[in-house]
Protein backbone atom coordinates (compact mmCIF):
# COMPACT_ATOMS: atom_id res chain seq x y z
CA UNK A 1 0.00 0.00 0.00
CA UNK A 2 1.13 3.56 -0.65
CA UNK A 3 1.91 6.30 1.84
CA UNK A 4 -1.43 7.92 1.02
CA UNK A 5 -3.16 4.63 1.84
CA UNK A 6 -1.39 4.55 5.20
CA UNK A 7 -2.53 8.11 5.83
CA UNK A 8 -6.11 6.98 5.20
CA UNK A 9 -5.68 4.05 7.58
CA UNK A 10 -4.38 6.35 10.30
CA UNK A 11 -7.38 8.62 9.81
CA UNK A 12 -9.77 5.65 9.97
CA UNK A 13 -8.20 4.44 13.21
CA UNK A 14 -8.54 7.93 14.70
CA UNK A 15 -12.15 8.32 13.54
CA UNK A 16 -13.54 4.85 14.30
CA UNK A 17 -11.17 3.55 16.95
CA UNK A 18 -9.32 0.25 17.04
CA UNK A 19 -9.51 -2.59 16.48
CA UNK A 20 -11.20 -1.94 13.14
CA UNK A 21 -11.85 -4.12 10.10
CA UNK A 22 -11.27 -2.22 6.85
CA UNK A 23 -12.76 -3.65 3.62
CA UNK A 24 -11.74 -2.26 0.22
CA UNK A 25 -14.49 -2.24 -2.38
CA UNK A 26 -12.09 -1.97 -5.33
CA UNK A 27 -10.27 -5.13 -4.23
CA UNK A 28 -13.55 -7.06 -4.04
CA UNK A 29 -14.46 -5.90 -7.54
CA UNK A 30 -11.03 -6.78 -8.93
CA UNK A 31 -11.00 -10.23 -7.33
CA UNK A 32 -14.43 -11.08 -8.74
CA UNK A 33 -13.64 -9.86 -12.25
CA UNK A 34 -10.28 -11.65 -12.33
CA UNK A 35 -11.93 -14.92 -11.29
CA UNK A 36 -14.75 -14.62 -13.83
CA UNK A 37 -12.34 -13.62 -16.60
CA UNK A 38 -10.02 -16.59 -15.99
CA UNK A 39 -12.77 -19.20 -16.02
CA UNK A 40 -14.74 -17.62 -18.85
CA UNK A 41 -11.68 -18.05 -21.06
CA UNK A 42 -11.76 -21.81 -20.47
CA UNK A 43 -15.46 -22.73 -20.28
CA UNK A 44 -18.35 -20.99 -22.10
CA UNK A 45 -21.08 -21.27 -19.45
CA UNK A 46 -19.81 -20.01 -16.08
CA UNK A 47 -21.88 -19.09 -13.03
CA UNK A 48 -20.26 -17.79 -9.82
CA UNK A 49 -22.18 -18.50 -6.63
CA UNK A 50 -20.44 -16.60 -3.84
CA UNK A 51 -19.84 -18.65 -0.68
CA UNK A 52 -21.64 -16.73 2.06
CA UNK A 53 -19.91 -18.57 4.89
CA UNK A 54 -16.54 -17.14 3.88
CA UNK A 55 -17.56 -13.59 4.67
CA UNK A 56 -21.26 -13.00 5.31
CA UNK A 57 -21.17 -9.22 5.67
CA UNK A 58 -24.26 -8.00 3.85
CA UNK A 59 -22.30 -5.23 2.14
CA UNK A 60 -19.81 -7.75 0.75
CA UNK A 61 -22.52 -10.13 -0.44
CA UNK A 62 -24.47 -7.25 -1.98
CA UNK A 63 -21.44 -6.07 -3.93
CA UNK A 64 -20.83 -9.53 -5.41
CA UNK A 65 -24.50 -9.80 -6.38
CA UNK A 66 -24.26 -6.43 -8.12
CA UNK A 67 -21.49 -7.95 -10.24
CA UNK A 68 -23.65 -10.94 -11.19
CA UNK A 69 -22.92 -13.53 -8.50
CA UNK A 70 -25.46 -16.00 -7.18
CA UNK A 71 -25.61 -16.91 -3.46
CA UNK A 72 -24.28 -20.18 -2.08
CA UNK A 73 -25.70 -20.74 1.41
CA UNK A 74 -25.45 -23.57 3.93
CA UNK A 75 -27.95 -22.59 6.63
CA UNK A 76 -31.16 -20.73 7.32
CA UNK A 77 -29.06 -17.87 8.72
CA UNK A 78 -27.27 -17.39 5.41
CA UNK A 79 -30.56 -17.87 3.56
CA UNK A 80 -32.01 -15.03 5.65
CA UNK A 81 -29.13 -12.83 4.46
CA UNK A 82 -29.85 -13.71 0.82
CA UNK A 83 -33.53 -12.92 1.36
CA UNK A 84 -32.66 -9.55 2.92
CA UNK A 85 -30.60 -8.79 -0.15
CA UNK A 86 -33.54 -9.85 -2.35
CA UNK A 87 -31.53 -12.41 -4.31
CA UNK A 88 -33.66 -14.07 -6.96
CA UNK A 89 -34.71 -17.51 -5.57
CA UNK A 90 -33.44 -19.38 -8.63
CA UNK A 91 -30.02 -17.79 -7.97
CA UNK A 92 -29.72 -19.21 -4.43
CA UNK A 93 -27.95 -22.57 -4.00
CA UNK A 94 -28.51 -24.35 -0.67
CA UNK A 95 -25.74 -26.82 0.25
CA UNK A 96 -24.54 -28.48 3.42
CA UNK A 97 -24.85 -31.71 5.42
CA UNK A 98 -27.79 -30.55 7.58
CA UNK A 99 -30.94 -28.88 6.38
CA UNK A 100 -33.77 -28.53 8.88
CA UNK A 101 -37.37 -29.35 7.99
CA UNK A 102 -38.17 -25.63 7.92
CA UNK A 103 -35.23 -25.00 5.59
CA UNK A 104 -36.27 -27.80 3.23
CA UNK A 105 -39.81 -26.48 3.14
CA UNK A 106 -38.55 -22.97 2.33
CA UNK A 107 -36.42 -24.46 -0.45
CA UNK A 108 -39.45 -26.24 -1.86
CA UNK A 109 -41.89 -23.35 -1.58
CA UNK A 110 -39.55 -20.62 -2.88
CA UNK A 111 -37.81 -22.59 -5.62
CA UNK A 112 -34.25 -22.36 -4.31
CA UNK A 113 -31.68 -24.71 -5.84
CA UNK A 114 -30.83 -27.53 -3.42
CA UNK A 115 -28.04 -30.09 -3.59
CA UNK A 116 -29.07 -33.16 -1.57
CA UNK A 117 -26.32 -34.32 0.79
CA UNK A 118 -27.59 -37.57 2.36
CA UNK A 119 -30.17 -40.36 2.34
CA UNK A 120 -32.36 -39.07 5.17
CA UNK A 121 -32.43 -35.63 3.57
CA UNK A 122 -33.45 -37.23 0.28
CA UNK A 123 -36.36 -39.06 1.91
CA UNK A 124 -37.53 -35.92 3.74
CA UNK A 125 -37.42 -33.88 0.55
CA UNK A 126 -39.31 -36.62 -1.28
CA UNK A 127 -42.05 -36.54 1.35
CA UNK A 128 -42.24 -32.75 1.09
CA UNK A 129 -42.50 -32.94 -2.68
CA UNK A 130 -45.37 -35.41 -2.32
CA UNK A 131 -47.21 -32.85 -0.20
CA UNK A 132 -46.20 -29.57 -1.88
CA UNK A 133 -45.59 -30.57 -5.48
CA UNK A 134 -42.70 -31.67 -7.72
CA UNK A 135 -39.22 -30.36 -6.97
CA UNK A 136 -36.02 -30.06 -9.03
CA UNK A 137 -32.90 -31.12 -7.13
CA UNK A 138 -29.15 -31.52 -7.43
CA UNK A 139 -27.10 -34.27 -5.83
CA UNK A 140 -23.84 -33.77 -3.96
CA UNK A 141 -21.40 -36.52 -4.86
CA UNK A 142 -18.05 -37.43 -3.33
CA UNK A 143 -15.51 -38.62 -5.92
CA UNK A 144 -13.62 -40.69 -3.33
CA UNK A 145 -10.36 -40.60 -5.30
CA UNK A 146 -7.42 -41.32 -2.97
CA UNK A 147 -5.54 -38.40 -4.53
CA UNK A 148 -8.24 -35.98 -3.35
CA UNK A 149 -8.73 -34.62 0.19
CA UNK A 150 -10.58 -37.12 2.38
CA UNK A 151 -13.86 -35.26 2.84
CA UNK A 152 -16.14 -38.28 3.24
CA UNK A 153 -18.54 -36.43 5.55
CA UNK A 154 -20.20 -34.85 2.54
CA UNK A 155 -22.40 -36.16 -0.24
CA UNK A 156 -22.90 -39.60 -1.76
CA UNK A 157 -19.83 -41.72 -2.42
CA UNK A 158 -19.17 -42.47 -6.07
CA UNK A 159 -16.74 -45.30 -5.27
CA UNK A 160 -19.12 -47.17 -2.94
CA UNK A 161 -22.01 -46.99 -5.39
CA UNK A 162 -24.11 -44.75 -3.15
CA UNK A 163 -24.09 -41.90 -5.67
CA UNK A 164 -25.49 -44.04 -8.49
CA UNK A 165 -28.06 -45.60 -6.14
CA UNK A 166 -29.17 -42.09 -5.09
CA UNK A 167 -29.54 -41.12 -8.75
CA UNK A 168 -31.72 -44.21 -9.33
CA UNK A 169 -33.80 -43.34 -6.26
CA UNK A 170 -34.44 -39.79 -7.53
CA UNK A 171 -35.11 -40.93 -11.10
CA UNK A 172 -37.83 -43.29 -9.89
CA UNK A 173 -39.51 -40.65 -7.70
CA UNK A 174 -42.41 -39.04 -9.56
CA UNK A 175 -42.01 -35.83 -7.52
CA UNK A 176 -38.25 -35.30 -7.84
CA UNK A 177 -36.31 -34.24 -10.92
CA UNK A 178 -32.52 -34.47 -10.99
CA UNK A 179 -31.06 -31.44 -12.77
CA UNK A 180 -27.44 -31.30 -11.58
CA UNK A 181 -24.48 -32.67 -9.65
CA UNK A 182 -22.44 -30.92 -7.00
CA UNK A 183 -19.10 -31.60 -5.36
CA UNK A 184 -16.59 -29.69 -3.25
CA UNK A 185 -13.28 -31.40 -2.63
CA UNK A 186 -11.77 -29.22 0.10
CA UNK A 187 -10.45 -25.83 1.07
CA UNK A 188 -7.35 -23.79 0.21
CA UNK A 189 -6.18 -26.39 -2.32
CA UNK A 190 -2.97 -25.22 -3.97
CA UNK A 191 -2.67 -28.06 -6.51
CA UNK A 192 -4.71 -27.46 -9.68
CA UNK A 193 -4.26 -31.13 -10.60
CA UNK A 194 -6.72 -32.10 -7.87
CA UNK A 195 -9.38 -29.98 -9.56
CA UNK A 196 -8.67 -31.80 -12.83
CA UNK A 197 -9.25 -35.13 -11.07
CA UNK A 198 -12.49 -33.92 -9.49
CA UNK A 199 -13.84 -32.41 -12.72
CA UNK A 200 -12.88 -35.52 -14.68
CA UNK A 201 -14.55 -37.94 -12.25
CA UNK A 202 -17.73 -35.93 -11.68
CA UNK A 203 -17.91 -35.04 -15.35
CA UNK A 204 -17.61 -38.68 -16.32
CA UNK A 205 -20.31 -39.60 -13.81
CA UNK A 206 -22.64 -36.99 -15.28
CA UNK A 207 -22.13 -38.40 -18.78
CA UNK A 208 -22.88 -41.89 -17.49
CA UNK A 209 -26.12 -40.69 -15.90
CA UNK A 210 -27.21 -38.91 -19.06
CA UNK A 211 -26.49 -42.03 -21.13
CA UNK A 212 -28.46 -44.28 -18.75
CA UNK A 213 -31.54 -42.10 -18.53
CA UNK A 214 -31.39 -40.17 -21.79
CA UNK A 215 -32.10 -36.88 -20.02
CA UNK A 216 -29.48 -34.09 -19.96
CA UNK A 217 -28.44 -32.47 -16.71
CA UNK A 218 -28.57 -28.69 -16.49
CA UNK A 219 -25.47 -27.99 -14.37
CA UNK A 220 -22.32 -29.29 -12.78
CA UNK A 221 -21.35 -27.48 -9.59
CA UNK A 222 -17.70 -28.07 -8.67
CA UNK A 223 -17.72 -25.94 -5.52
CA UNK A 224 -14.75 -23.86 -4.42
CA UNK A 225 -11.57 -24.42 -2.42
CA UNK A 226 -9.21 -22.33 -4.56
CA UNK A 227 -6.13 -21.22 -2.63
CA UNK A 228 -4.68 -17.74 -2.22
CA UNK A 229 -1.06 -16.62 -2.01
CA UNK A 230 -1.60 -14.95 1.37
CA UNK A 231 -1.78 -15.72 4.17
CA UNK A 232 0.57 -18.70 4.20
CA UNK A 233 -0.37 -21.83 6.20
CA UNK A 234 2.01 -22.35 9.10
CA UNK A 235 2.41 -26.03 8.22
CA UNK A 236 3.76 -25.32 4.71
CA UNK A 237 7.51 -24.92 4.17
CA UNK A 238 6.78 -23.41 0.77
CA UNK A 239 3.46 -22.14 -0.47
CA UNK A 240 2.90 -21.77 -4.20
CA UNK A 241 -0.76 -22.15 -5.17
CA UNK A 242 -1.88 -22.39 -8.76
CA UNK A 243 -2.98 -19.27 -10.61
CA UNK A 244 -6.62 -18.69 -11.49
CA UNK A 245 -5.98 -19.54 -15.13
CA UNK A 246 -4.27 -22.80 -14.09
CA UNK A 247 -7.28 -23.76 -11.95
CA UNK A 248 -9.62 -22.88 -14.82
CA UNK A 249 -7.59 -24.85 -17.35
CA UNK A 250 -7.47 -27.92 -15.08
CA UNK A 251 -11.23 -27.95 -14.57
CA UNK A 252 -12.01 -27.32 -18.25
CA UNK A 253 -9.68 -30.13 -19.33
CA UNK A 254 -11.20 -32.48 -16.79
CA UNK A 255 -14.70 -31.80 -18.05
CA UNK A 256 -13.76 -31.95 -21.72
CA UNK A 257 -11.78 -35.19 -21.43
CA UNK A 258 -14.68 -36.84 -19.60
CA UNK A 259 -17.05 -35.97 -22.44
CA UNK A 260 -19.11 -33.20 -20.80
CA UNK A 261 -21.06 -31.09 -23.29
CA UNK A 262 -19.63 -27.60 -23.79
CA UNK A 263 -23.07 -26.07 -23.21
CA UNK A 264 -23.23 -27.52 -19.68
CA UNK A 265 -23.58 -24.80 -17.06
CA UNK A 266 -20.53 -24.86 -14.78
CA UNK A 267 -21.19 -23.43 -11.32
CA UNK A 268 -18.30 -22.51 -9.04
CA UNK A 269 -18.54 -21.41 -5.41
CA UNK A 270 -15.46 -19.30 -4.60
CA UNK A 271 -15.09 -17.57 -1.27
CA UNK A 272 -11.53 -17.36 0.05
CA UNK A 273 -10.05 -16.41 -3.32
CA UNK A 274 -12.52 -13.52 -3.66
CA UNK A 275 -12.19 -12.06 -0.16
CA UNK A 276 -8.89 -12.86 1.56
CA UNK A 277 -6.82 -9.95 0.26
CA UNK A 278 -9.65 -7.41 0.41
CA UNK A 279 -9.66 -6.73 4.15
CA UNK A 280 -7.26 -5.81 6.93
CA UNK A 281 -7.58 -5.26 10.66
CA UNK A 282 -6.18 -2.12 12.28
CA UNK A 283 -4.96 -2.55 15.84
CA UNK A 284 -2.84 -0.56 18.31
CA UNK A 285 -0.03 -1.65 20.56
CA UNK A 286 -1.18 -1.41 24.18
CA UNK A 287 1.84 -2.87 25.98
CA UNK A 288 5.48 -3.74 25.23
CA UNK A 289 7.58 -6.27 27.14
CA UNK A 290 10.86 -8.12 26.77
CA UNK A 291 11.44 -11.80 27.33
CA UNK A 292 14.61 -13.84 27.63
CA UNK A 293 13.01 -16.42 25.34
CA UNK A 294 11.22 -14.19 22.84
CA UNK A 295 12.95 -10.81 22.84
CA UNK A 296 10.35 -8.10 22.24
CA UNK A 297 6.68 -8.76 22.93
CA UNK A 298 3.95 -6.39 21.77
CA UNK A 299 0.41 -6.77 23.07
CA UNK A 300 -2.26 -5.27 20.81
CA UNK A 301 -5.94 -4.43 21.31
CA UNK A 302 -7.29 -7.34 19.25
CA UNK A 303 -6.99 -11.10 19.53
CA UNK A 304 -7.58 -14.51 17.97
CA UNK A 305 -11.28 -14.10 18.69
CA UNK A 306 -11.27 -11.44 15.96
CA UNK A 307 -8.66 -13.10 13.72
CA UNK A 308 -9.33 -16.85 14.13
CA UNK A 309 -7.19 -17.67 11.10
CA UNK A 310 -4.08 -16.44 12.95
CA UNK A 311 -4.06 -19.83 14.65
CA UNK A 312 -3.21 -21.60 11.39
CA UNK A 313 -2.15 -18.88 8.95
CA UNK A 314 0.83 -16.54 8.88
CA UNK A 315 -0.56 -13.07 8.19
CA UNK A 316 1.48 -10.16 6.94
CA UNK A 317 1.70 -7.69 9.83
CA UNK A 318 3.14 -4.23 9.28
CA UNK A 319 3.39 -0.88 11.05
CA UNK A 320 1.47 2.20 9.94
CA UNK A 321 3.50 5.42 10.14
CA UNK A 322 5.78 4.30 12.98
CA UNK A 323 9.01 6.04 13.86
CA UNK A 324 11.97 4.94 11.76
CA UNK A 325 13.84 3.26 14.59
CA UNK A 326 15.79 0.01 14.47
CA UNK A 327 13.91 -3.05 13.21
CA UNK A 328 13.47 -5.69 15.88
CA UNK A 329 11.85 -9.11 15.76
CA UNK A 330 8.66 -8.92 17.78
CA UNK A 331 6.14 -11.53 18.85
CA UNK A 332 2.67 -10.04 18.72
CA UNK A 333 0.11 -11.21 21.24
CA UNK A 334 -3.54 -10.31 21.47
CA UNK A 335 -5.32 -8.82 24.47
CA UNK A 336 -7.15 -11.95 25.60
CA UNK A 337 -6.37 -13.53 28.96
CA UNK A 338 -4.78 -16.63 27.46
CA UNK A 339 -1.20 -17.42 26.37
CA UNK A 340 -2.41 -19.01 23.12
CA UNK A 341 -3.60 -15.61 21.90
CA UNK A 342 -0.64 -15.27 19.53
CA UNK A 343 -1.05 -13.31 16.29
CA UNK A 344 2.46 -13.23 14.84
CA UNK A 345 5.92 -14.65 15.59
CA UNK A 346 9.17 -12.86 14.81
CA UNK A 347 7.49 -9.96 13.04
CA UNK A 348 10.05 -7.32 12.02
CA UNK A 349 8.79 -3.97 13.30
CA UNK A 350 10.33 -0.66 14.19
CA UNK A 351 10.92 -0.91 17.92
CA UNK A 352 7.31 -1.04 19.18
CA UNK A 353 5.79 1.50 21.55
CA UNK A 354 2.30 1.74 23.10
CA UNK A 355 -0.01 3.57 20.71
CA UNK A 356 1.72 2.35 17.54
CA UNK A 357 -0.78 1.49 14.81
CA UNK A 358 -0.41 -1.91 13.11
CA UNK A 359 -2.20 -3.47 10.14
CA UNK A 360 -2.86 -7.20 10.06
CA UNK A 361 -3.50 -7.94 6.41
CA UNK A 362 -5.41 -10.56 4.41
CA UNK A 363 -8.17 -11.18 6.95
CA UNK A 364 -11.16 -11.12 4.59
CA UNK A 365 -11.86 -14.86 4.61
CA UNK A 366 -13.18 -16.80 7.60
CA UNK A 367 -12.41 -14.09 10.14
CA UNK A 368 -15.38 -11.74 10.26
CA UNK A 369 -17.74 -14.69 9.79
CA UNK A 370 -15.98 -16.87 12.41
CA UNK A 371 -15.15 -14.13 14.93
CA UNK A 372 -16.75 -14.47 18.33
CA UNK A 373 -17.26 -12.21 21.37
CA UNK A 374 -14.92 -14.08 23.70
CA UNK A 375 -13.87 -11.77 26.59
CA UNK A 376 -14.21 -8.68 24.38
CA UNK A 377 -16.84 -7.50 21.87
CA UNK A 378 -16.17 -7.57 18.14
CA UNK A 379 -14.90 -4.51 16.24
CA UNK A 380 -16.68 -2.23 13.82
CA UNK A 381 -16.20 -2.66 10.08
CA UNK A 382 -15.84 0.08 7.47
CA UNK A 383 -15.95 -0.16 3.69
CA UNK A 384 -13.61 2.05 1.67
CA UNK A 385 -15.55 2.58 -1.54
CA UNK A 386 -14.02 2.85 -4.99
CA UNK A 387 -14.71 6.59 -5.04
CA UNK A 388 -12.79 7.08 -1.78
CA UNK A 389 -15.83 7.50 0.45
CA UNK A 390 -15.95 5.51 3.68
CA UNK A 391 -19.08 3.76 4.92
CA UNK A 392 -19.50 2.05 8.28
CA UNK A 393 -21.12 -1.28 7.43
CA UNK A 394 -21.12 -2.88 10.88
CA UNK A 395 -21.08 -1.04 14.19
CA UNK A 396 -18.86 -1.99 17.09
CA UNK A 397 -20.43 -4.63 19.31
CA UNK A 398 -21.49 -3.60 22.81
CA UNK A 399 -21.64 -5.66 26.01
CA UNK A 400 -25.44 -5.50 25.91
CA UNK A 401 -25.38 -7.14 22.46
CA UNK A 402 -23.56 -10.14 23.92
CA UNK A 403 -26.08 -10.69 26.70
CA UNK A 404 -29.21 -9.65 24.77
CA UNK A 405 -30.49 -13.24 24.36
CA UNK A 406 -30.26 -14.17 28.03
CA UNK A 407 -33.44 -14.16 30.10
CA UNK A 408 -32.04 -13.42 33.57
Amino acid sequence: MSESDDKLLSELADSYGTPLYVVFESRLQTAYRNFLDAFSKKWPQITIAYSYKTNSLLAVCRLFHSLGAWAEVTSGVELYAAQRLEVQPSHVIFNGPHKTDDELEAIQRMGYCVNIDGWYELERLSALAERLGPCSVGLRVNPGNKQLPHWDKFGFSMTSGDALNAVHRIKHDKNLRLIGLHTHIGTNIANAGLFFESANMVGGFSVRIENIYGAPLQYLDLGGGFATYQPVPYFEDSWSPASLIEYADAIARGLTESGVRSEMQLILEPGRVLTTNTTLLLTRVVEVKTSSDRGFIAIVDTGVNQIPSASWMKHNIRPIHSEQTELVETDIFGNLCMQADLLGVGVRLNRPKPGNLIAIEDVGAYNLSMSYPFIRPRPATVLVKSNGQVEKIRRREKPEDIFALETL
